[in-house]
């Protein structure tokens, strides 16, 4: 890991052909099959270096930031998990890719993030550090205000709206037409941002990022289509029912998501909202519903807690995409974080994630599991029932909110 993570080599230019090839396919292939609407005119002629900080709600996210700031060249900073595929590493390198520990200090990637804007580069980060899987922003770390001020560059914000309807997380790979809209604006100008205290900094930030995807989408009332008709995934996030109360009961059948224990049941319209079954919703957009299980949580584990269930154990091999199963054990989540105790390969092995150095865990769709960085491979804990993602990482952000005061 500490090779993939470590460079004394300055981060160099995005390869300018690659760039304009994945802008244009970004701007007049993407942009029209998914009607992105591009609002760059704060930014348009800019410019110099710059630090450039986006929300994420898709993987295509960076595709559409690129293509909003064009002509510009931007470093993107990405996960340390795609570094270990060759071919993959071998592209995010010629794109000019800082590699990241996702949700970890990682002096290497700053020094990295230093070295490209010393030779005029413009660097951008997610601050939220994975793709939304609920709808709504995500709390950002105070060390993203900590590097604007450090960098003291003019800090740009690229705002997505409609991207997380287009293509949820949760949805594993399906994609639904119907709008984007991507809008850049100068935050902060670079002797103004020296100037500013570090708090009023952060506060800027967070206010400039915050979303709720569905309420722009109650103002925006865009059409996806097709209409959704599969909730498979979806039982991940949204894993307590709203009307019986009861804890890991939602269940994906078709189009519909339904409480094993009560009947409660509902499923989607074509504007991404709830619709009603016999009096559902209770809630009628997946923000508001997971904000009732943060709710929730906070009211019933207020003092402290375990939480644990049996896991299969996953980690990243060099030179392979993905994750490859590597043994078994049990997860826990308690008022410290998150923690594996079992085998790997048939030997004895545990690994935390501590909310001391971290402010969150990564919710992984795909494998219906948990990532976690260890010290010598990502790890993914794919827990018995997958619809207890959800719960472990409420139960994480509780402690994580308590362990930050």
């Amino acid at each position: 890991m500490a090779e993939k993570n470590s460079s004394e080599k300055t981060p160099r230019e995005p390869s300018k052909w690659l760039y304009f090839l994945a802008c244009l396919y970004a701007k007049y292939i993407y942009g029209k099959k998914y009607n992105i609407v591009f609002d760059n005119v704060q930014t348009r002629g800019l410019k110099g270096p710059a630090l450039v900080l986006s929300n994420h709600e898709s993987n295509r996210d960076f595709l559409i930031c690129a293509a909003a700031l064009y002509p510009l060249r931007l470093n993107f900073m990405v996960s340390t998990y795609f570094f270990h595929h060759r071919l993959l590493s071998w592209l995010l390198r010629l794109m000019g890719c800082i590699p990241k520990r996702q949700y970890l200090p990682d002096a290497a990637a700053v020094k990295s993030v230093m070295k490209a804007a010393a030779r005029g580069a413009r660097v951008c980060i997610f601050p939220e550090g994975q793709v939304c899987f609920s709808g709504q922003s995500s709390d950002i770390d105070l060390s993203t205000a900590k590097l604007a001020k450090r960098l003291g560059l003019p800090l740009i914000i690229h705002s997505i709206r409609g991207n997380y309807l287009t293509a949820p997380k949760w949805a594993r790979g399906k994609q639904y037409r119907g709008r984007i809209e991507s809008r850049t604006e100068i935050l902060y100008g670079a002797e103004e941002l020296r100037s500013l205290p570090l708090e009023t900094v952060a506060r800027g930030i967070k206010e400039a990022l915050s979303y709720d995807e569905f309420v722009w989408q109650r103002e925006t009332m865009a059409a996806f289509k097709p209409e959704r008709r599969e909730t498979a995934g979806l039982e991940t996030i949204l894993y307590r029912c709203p009307a019986c109360g009861s804890d890991l009961a939602m269940l994906a059948r078709g189009e519909s998501l339904v409480c094993e224990r009560c009947g409660y049941e509902v499923s989607f319209n074509e504007y991404g909202f709830f619709k009603a079954h016999e009096g559902a919703p209770v809630f009628d957009s997946v923000s508001e519903w997971y904000r009732f299980e943060l709710e929730c949580a906070a009211r019933e584990y207020a003092g402290s807690f375990s939480f644990s269930m049996p896991c299969t154990l996953h980690r990243t091999v060099e030179g392979r995409q993905g994750y490859e199963p590597c043994g078994a054990g049990l997860m826990t989540a308690d008022e410290r974080g998150l923690h594996f105790k079992g085998e790997r390969l048939k030997e004895p092995f545990e690994l935390s994630a501590l909310v001391e150095r971290q402010s969150n865990i990564t919710h992984n769709a795909s494998l219906a599991a948990l990532d976690i960085e260890g010290p010598d491979a990502n790890y993914a804990l794919r827990p018995e029932d997958s619809r207890a993602m959800g719960k472990f990482i409420v139960l994480y952000l509780l402690a994580a909110k308590r362990a930050q005061g």
